[in-house]
């Protein structure tokens, strides 16, 4: 009998269309025994009509359907690979479609003595992005052309289509299902202290066909600022001055951006305000970089608001930035021959 490999967890809020097509992106992978996979469906949020559709679904693999109170993708992850029973977890979202050879490279890419965290990459093309979504596409893009060039990736910035072997997320605890966002970074950084090793598989594709609100993705960014606060300060992962010596590595429209904004709460809404129009618009009028410079002066001024908050006032904030000029350390690193 062939053993089990991979458990796929796919968290999902009800929507049966996507989490359908998901599973039919799976029933097509290449170089797979269909007894080496089982499919975790979690329902987050109470759907018996979606529950009873999905356990009538027959298919190659073997699949179970979890069904809990809504608590957000984090905690549906989390209860998704606690009841997974493959030696390697897979996390997935119903908005993620699997390209053909996605399984078999997170398979082949954890092969070897040391355990590893395995980020496949994310396709992000849109036949008509909104101008929000075309700014994360180009992000998402700059990100893996690094990873794929000189950077080595030091921790999980995005936990869909990331594999963990099932006994280090055990050793850590998995998801802290109580942060509000960037659960999964906060697991990379705990992952990363226990030793694991962070691999790019580019082979393990997906496409991304979600979509996201403003307000969810300003948010996100200010979120993000006061967790890496969090995790610098009390994980002991690194210095603050490294975190914010990531400052002096932005563009200095960025950094202006920034450093206006930040003058005070009111002026900071209002540059918010104009950003975001002036994003829209460009984007509209199909002035692609006039958009992409706006969105990226907008997500900066938001992402470091939240260092500043996480910091504890714009004080602190600005003596950090004075003092890590010319500081070296940084939370990413370079292989060889990267600059």
């Amino acid at each position: 009998m062939t053993k089990l490999l991979i458990s796929v967890v796919i968290p999902t809020q009800g929507d049966a269309a996507a989490v359908l097509a998901a599973l039919g992106c799976l029933e097509s992978q290449a170089g797979i025994v269909p007894s080496e996979v089982e499919v975790v469906i979690v329902l987050d949020g109470r759907n018996r009509p979606l529950q009873l559709q999905l356990e009538g679904h027959h298919g190659r693999y073997s699949l179970r359907v979890l069904e809990r109170p809504r608590g957000g993708t984090a905690a549906a992850w989390q209860a998704g690979w606690l009841a997974a029973q493959a030696p390697i977890v897979l996390f997935l979202t119903d908005s993620l479609r699997p390209s053909p050879g996605l399984l078999a490279a997170h398979l082949r890419a954890h092969r070897g003595e040391h355990q590893r965290v395995v980020l496949g990459a994310l396709r992000r093309d849109r036949g008509n992005p909104s101008a929000i979504d075309a700014y994360e596409d180009r992000m998402s893009r700059k990100k893996q052309s690094r990873l794929r060039a000189h950077e080595r990736p030091a921790g999980i910035h995005d936990a869909r289509n990331v594999s963990v072997p099932a006994a280090a997320l055990s050793a850590v605890g998995g998801f802290d299902v109580w942060l509000p966002v960037d659960a999964d970074v906060d697991l990379g950084e705990r992952l990363r202290l226990a030793g694991l090793e962070f691999v790019y598989e580019p082979a393990a594709e997906a496409q991304d066909t979600g979509v996201t609100t403003f307000g969810e993705w300003r948010l996100r960014y200010v979120v993000q600022g006061r967790l890496a606060v969090d995790l610098y300060a009390r994980r002991s992962s690194g210095s603050l001055d490294a975190l914010v010596a990531c400052f002096h590595d932005r563009h200095p429209a960025n950094r202006l951006a920034v450093r206006y904004a930040l003058g005070g709460r009111e002026r900071q809404a209002h540059i918010e305000t104009l950003l975001a129009r002036a994003g829209e618009l460009a984007h509209q009028a199909r002035l692609r970089r006039m958009s992409l410079a706006a969105l990226s002066m907008l997500a900066n001024v938001a992402y470091w608001s939240g260092v500043r908050d996480g910091l504890r006032g714009s004080a602190e904030f600005w003596r950090l930035v004075r003092s890590t000029r010319g500081f070296r350390g940084r939370p990413y690193e370079l292989v060889a021959g990267g600059r």
